[in-house]
């Protein structure tokens, strides 16, 4: 009885010939490379002017420009760079910028910024949609995953506290007030000393 040629072969060669048509195509060089959006930085934001949907609808990153243009905030455009999801140009001198780098044009301005970043990105991590907040003291909105932006509302406001740092009371029942007022739930953010947050949900008790 003749030996069988181990299917496992076959199926080597079989897909072998299915691609060989499109390696001719990439090594001719007739296949384009898809590259990442382009960002431009403008002050403390960052504006993609291209493939704005690629970056809009894969996560609702962004706010649409009535220009069609996409702003990203810091915190977006920070979490976009470490996920190597954006290239992030100085608009001026088109020099590309790092993470680094861009962190450390804003942290002057800025001194939160970081401690910021670390409960968004946390949030996201989670699968959480999270977009500029109310005010300073309540920097971030949050939809409830599986959420769609411009349909769905949002459902927390985010407060944040350093471990370590005293909590100003007449801050946080502002912020409690404020989210009352509008229908959310205030979700107090403390940051320990590691950058790792724990969550409480806060309301207001009259007695």
């Amino acid at each position: 009885m003749p030996d069988e040629e181990p299917l496992h072969e076959k199926e080597e060669e079989g897909e072998e010939e299915r691609l060989a048509p499109q390696l001719e195509e990439i090594e001719k060089g007739e296949v384009p490379i898809l590259e990442k959006p382009k960002a431009f930085l403008s002050n403390s934001d960052a504006i993609i002017k291209k493939d704005v949907d690629t970056i809009h609808t894969r996560g609702f990153y962004g706010t649409k420009q009535n220009d069609g243009t996409l702003r990203l905030s810091p915190v977006e455009t920070m979490f976009l760079l470490e996920r190597n999801k954006i290239e992030l140009v100085d608009e001026k001198t088109e020099v590309q910028v790092g993470l680094y780098e861009y962190l450390q044009r804003l942290h002057e301005g800025s001194p939160e910024l970081w401690t910021h970043y670390l409960i968004y990105r946390d949030l996201r991590s989670r699968g959480y949609t999270v977009k500029e907040g109310l005010s300073e003291e309540i920097p971030f909105r949050i939809y409830p995953r599986g959420s769609e932006i411009g349909k769905d509302t949002s459902k927390y406001l985010i407060y944040i506290v350093k471990e370590g740092v005293p909590i100003e009371l007449t801050k946080l029942d502002k912020a409690t007030t404020t989210a009352k007022g509008v229908g959310k739930k205030l979700i107090l953010a403390v940051l320990n000393r590691q950058g790792e947050p724990t969550y409480y949900q806060v309301s207001q008790v009259s007695i």
